[in-house]
């Protein structure tokens, strides 16, 4: 490749002996010298599609085999999908990354005998994020190593196809994990004339491989089909029934039902600790947990009575656990002391001393919510109360406070209210392997959350800015989302955007990325009219002086300005209005531009020598109605329906309707704002560039630090003068960069960018 002095220096590595490909921390091989020609993709063409994978399509030229030899590049490997690829550019001192991604597939073009090139594609991790499903077992045994499990009480069905029976066996089809002796149920085959099988049941395993198993007793011969379940039933004496859905919202094992007092296991571990996950409402006065502990004294040690018992409002250790949601319970010995701990918080029940210690000298699994007498210890009474059960284990070994806490956040991943978009996120990385749970909290390195103009957060859990979603619970699972999935539900709801940038890590810039945008209500009495309205409104909210705000209520609408905001007092110019009379019900949105958002220098693209200058026969500047409806609606997971018609649009616009669906927007109200905000924003349709070029050869490569420093969700100013034109008839206006390409050859040596600007998330 010929270097050019209109060219920045191109750097093309490929990682050909992976670690993990989720990591970016490779051994690199630079291919520079081998490369012809690339072309990447990356962004979206409005501002409310979703960011799909960014990719780059490469030639290299393979004619002395490099890329397939293995010794001739010093790797041992040859090229092969799923290797890590990046492309970094240097100029001026300075170097910026144009792709992140893993190599899709290659494609080997011949010339002639001597001649070989290679096409390659990739992808960068958002890709990867599709194709990856959070039904994810190993998850949350990641966080047990520190447990012995002695009592099965998570329950995984396996699939059954068939049943054959002789006189004395039964043989059941089914891919499962089960081992000689245990207890199986065995549940949904029908026979030849599509009634219930008479092979359904609980019976002991015989034997045990893994595409089948046998049980043995005395039987009709026979055959059964279906798609049947069989469930591992555990320690349990007596039959139990399951939940449809375990704690773990991201895998397939169901919670046990022992509401019947039947299903109490029948054996129990000594030493160590006790954990489970409990999800009950009348636990009143319930003692969920007994446990035997010693103490350590000359000259013979003392045992004593322990119990975690729920007190009459439904409350254990301070965490009501009669609410109906999944806690952790459990009790562990840790630095001579006993301690009981509910959702991962500790709570220190018995105090010793290095010399006097308290242990754990008995460990009793969950009794089925028996009782304690007077003397402390604990009798077999009547069950007192209805649960479901799961993810029990014994024995802690080296259980800590923050091991606890590691177990109750993998549990609970996704479920819990008041979390931001961005933790939200930041969860779900987590559970896709690009993060991980660390010291009682979650981490994912190198995430980053916008949400003020070009200010990048690094991203810590609490993140407490944006918009709040909905939770996902036990009754609504993940397994059959992937991890992008749920992602852009999230954005669809903070209406932000998700994207891998082009050094590998993540970026969430939020709603407020561009501007603050506030949401009231009011019921102030107030008349249809121009000139200046005062509405009460709640104090301390996010109004500002000279934000538009649009103001909505039956059949009426007015536009205009925010003049001030102080206390509880809102007063706004209005210039434009629709329909009369005087209302007392208000829906009030104001939307006001970062002030931060003033593009100047490598930003300010025109066409008349100024600044940067773009390359005008490709430049496409639209003038349409792609953009714009009167009306919005939003309809959220948890709720009806919420809607926004732009009446005084309508007159000239028509009627046209943006619709947002399965939102996970916290409050009714919240989805109320959503439609306001986007309503607002597309109130009249705007001038957009679909593209607009910028060529590394012009002016001797001045325009190259914008090629290459220009990224998505920048705000450019836009200028085109028509021949003829008037200041009207003219472009001068700030956008947004909603997608980036790039084109480059070695061969004449070239690299052409092409950007798509939407104006309409920086209208003023």
């Amino acid at each position: 490749m010929t270097q050019l002095s209109a060219l920045p220096v191109l750097s093309v590595q490929i990682a050909f002996n992976p670690t993990n490909i989720q990591s970016t921390t490779q051994t690199w091989t630079d291919v520079t010298a081998y490369v012809r020609d690339f072309q990447t993709k990356t962004g979206k063409q409005h501002y409310l599609d979703r960011i799909q994978a960014s990719t780059v399509s490469m030639t290299l030229s393979n004619r002395d085999g490099y890329f397939l030899n293995g010794t001739t590049n010093g790797t041992g490997a040859v090229i092969s999908q799923r290797l890590p690829i990046k492309i970094t550019a240097t100029y001026s001192s300075t170097t910026y990354n144009v792709f992140y991604g893993i190599i899709d597939s290659i494609e080997e073009k011949i010339g002639d005998y001597l001649n070989s090139d290679l096409a390659i594609t990739a992808s960068d991790y958002v890709k990867y994020m599709s194709l990856q499903t959070l039904a994810d077992l190993n998850f949350w045994n990641n966080y047990t190593s520190d447990i012995s499990f002695s009592a099965n009480f998570n329950i995984t069905p396996f699939i059954v196809t068939s049943a054959t029976a002789t006189t004395g066996t039964i043989t059941f089809t089914c891919n499962n994990n089960f081992t000689v002796g245990i207890s199986v149920i065995v549940s949904g085959l029908i026979d030849s004339t599509g009634a219930a099988s008479p092979y359904n049941g609980t019976y002991t395993v015989a034997t045990a491989s893994s595409s089948g198993f046998t049980v043995n007793g005395s039987f009709t011969a026979g055959r059964s089909y279906g798609s049947g379940s069989a469930y591992a039933q555990g320690n349990f004496s007596g039959p139990v029934s399951f939940l449809n859905n375990g704690v773990l919202i991201y895998n397939t094992s169901h919670g046990v039902d022992i509401s019947n007092g039947t299903g109490v296991p029948t054996s129990y571990i000594n030493t160590g600790a006790n954990e489970f996950w409990i999800l009950g409402t009348n636990l009143q006065n319930a003692t969920l947990l007994a446990v035997n502990v010693i103490q350590s004294t000359a000259p013979s040690p003392t045992t004593q009575g322990n119990y975690l018992q729920v007190d009459a409002n439904g409350y254990l250790l301070g965490v009501n656990v009669s609410d109906g949601f999944w806690h952790q319970i459990g009790i562990f010995a840790y630095n001579n002391n006993i301690y009981g701990y509910v959702d991962g918080t500790t709570t220190l029940l018995r105090t010793g001393t290095a010399l006097y210690p308290w242990s754990m000298s008995a460990t009793f699994p969950l009794q089925n919510c028996y009782g304690n007498d007077s003397t402390g210890y604990y009798s077999l009474n009547t069950p007192s109360c209805a649960a479901y059960v799961d993810q029990m284990g014994v024995t802690l070994s080296i259980a800590t406070p923050t091991t606890i806490k590691n177990r109750y956040l993998a549990g609970s991943i996704l479920q819990l209210t008041g979390k931001s978009s961005a933790d939200r996120i930041a969860e779900v990385l987590v559970l896709a392997g690009f993060g991980s749970i660390t010291g009682g909290a979650y981490s994912v390195p190198g995430y980053t959350v916008g949400n003020s103009y070009q200010t990048y957060t690094t991203w810590t859990p609490g993140f407490v800015t944006g918009v709040t979603v909905e939770p996902y619970y036990w009754d609504n699972p993940v397994t059959t989302s992937t991890a992008l999935d749920i992602i852009l539900q999230i954005t669809d709801t903070d209406i932000g955007v998700f994207y891998q940038k082009a050094d590998g890590t993540f970026t969430f810039l939020d709603q407020k990325y561009f501007g603050g945008w506030t949401f009231a209500t009011s019921t102030s009495s107030v008349s249809v009219g121009t000139g200046s309205k005062t509405f009460t409104v709640a104090s301390g909210l996010g109004f500002t002086a000279g934000g538009g705000v649009i103001i909505s209520g039956a059949n009426v609408q007015m536009n205009g300005t925010v003049t001030s905001y102080s206390g509880t007092s809102l007063v706004v110019n209005i210039t434009s209005t629709y329909g009369s009379g005087t209302k007392t019900s208000w829906n009030i949105g104001s939307w006001k531009l970062n002030a931060s958002i003033a593009p100047s220098g490598n930003y300010q693209w025109t066409d008349n020598g100024t600044n940067i200058a773009y390359y005008g026969p490709t430049t496409q500047i639209l003038r349409d109605d792609a953009d714009l409806w009167t009306t919005v609606q939003v309809n959220p997971q948890a709720g009806t329906l919420q809607q926004f018609n732009n009446l005084i649009a309508e007159p000239r616009y028509g009627y046209s309707t943006l619709s947002k669906s399965a939102t996970v927007n916290a409050s009714l109200s919240a989805a109320l704002s959503t439609a306001f905000y986007l309503g607002y924003l597309y109130q009249s349709p705007l001038a957009r560039v679909g593209s607009v070029e910028l060529r590394a050869e012009t002016n001797n490569g001045s325009t190259i630090p914008a090629i290459l420093g220009t990224n998505i969700y920048d705000a450019i100013n836009f200028q085109r003068s028509s021949p003829g034109a008037s200041t009207a008839g003219s472009v001068n206006s700030n956008m947004v960069v909603e997608s980036i390409s790039h084109n480059f050859q070695a061969d004449p040596g070239q690299w052409h960018a092409s950007f798509v600007l939407d104006p309409y998330p920086v209208r003023t």
